[in-house]
């Protein structure tokens, strides 16, 4: 799935699941295709219009049980509640994530509402 829908992210995800850099995937072009034809939407899109939480946090993200430069500072004591992949101190705050969800609903409202930015969000195939 990684492979499908993160393409341009793919990065992150292989620093918190650096074991499935090495897995074997088969042929993945008819995934690729079906995606392509659906026209989803990328996860840079998704990011910028869904997800404001784990756009900020992206370039704060932690592993509590890995050697390197990705282990978590403070290891998984230190981690947000409920959370794996981020310490409390690296969590977005809450008056920021407000103001993202208001500016994105102000622009979808500007150009032309939710529906017609996602058309695609739900969809009969899937």
């Amino acid at each position: 799935l990684a492979n499908v829908w993160l393409k341009d992210h793919l990065s992150y995800f292989y620093r918190m699941k650096p074991e499935a850099r090495h897995m074997e995937l088969g042929d993945l072009t008819a995934l690729h295709e079906h995606h392509e034809q659906l026209k989803c939407k990328d996860m840079s899109w998704y990011l910028e219009n869904i997800d404001h939480e784990m756009k900020y946090e992206m370039d704060k993200i932690c592993h509590p049980y890995i050697r390197g430069p990705d282990l978590c500072e403070g290891g998984a004591k230190k981690l947000a509640p409920g959370r794996f992949t981020i310490t409390r101190d690296a969590m977005m705050p809450r008056d920021l994530y407000l103001q993202k969800v208001k500016e994105t609903e102000a622009r979808w409202a500007e150009e032309g509402g939710v529906h017609e930015k996602m058309p695609h969000l739900w969809h009969p195939e899937l």
